[in-house]
């Protein structure tokens, strides 16, 4: 049955390696995919804390009348000028967070499709494996065999050899 089997199945020596560079290349993909997220998720900190201590400022500018410093009266268009500054770095990074969070999504789908093509590769590559062993000990099974019909070729010679001399023992 299993010399059956061997018959049926072709295995190319070459899938094994090559599907081995394809799960490592997969595998820097899924590294570099990786690094990549933790730059964006840094990046969006970093907006996010700015975000914060401008909203601080904000409020301190906002109220403030007088400079803590030098107590000269703060000038009503030099706050102005301050908080539209304020206003508009906010929004600019409230863009820049939503494109970096979009960048993020697309991030995290691209690792989710490379992880799955890794475990689809590692199965196949431990399919192959498995089927290696088992064409290998397949050959061996039919090497066997081979030995076996030579030896019962030489040991049937030989029963023929004595049975021939036994006859002649026998008419002697």
């Amino acid at each position: 049955r299993q010399m059956d089997e061997l018959k049926k199945l072709t295995f190319d020596e070459e899938i094994i390696p090559q599907l081995e560079k394809e799960i490592l290349d997969k595998k820097k993909d899924r590294e570099s995919l990786n690094q990549k997220n933790i730059n964006i998720n840094s990046e969006i900190s970093t907006l996010y804390f700015q975000n914060e201590q401008n909203r601080k400022l904000e409020q301190q500018i906002s109220n403030l009348e007088k400079c803590p410093t030098c107590l000269q009266e703060v000038d009503p268009v030099y706050r102005a000028n301050v908080l539209n500054k304020i206003h508009t770095e906010l929004g600019r990074n409230k863009n820049k967070i939503e494109e970096l969070e979009f960048q993020r999504k697309k991030i995290n789908e691209q690792l989710n499709e490379t992880n799955i093509k890794i475990s689809e590769k590692e199965n196949k590559f431990n399919e192959l494996r498995i089927l290696k062993v088992k064409l290998n000990s397949i050959k061996e099974k039919q090497e066997r065999i081979k030995e076996i019909e030579k030896n019962t070729i030489v040991v049937n010679k030989d029963i023929e050899l004595l049975s021939s001399h036994n006859q002649i023992l026998i008419k002697s």
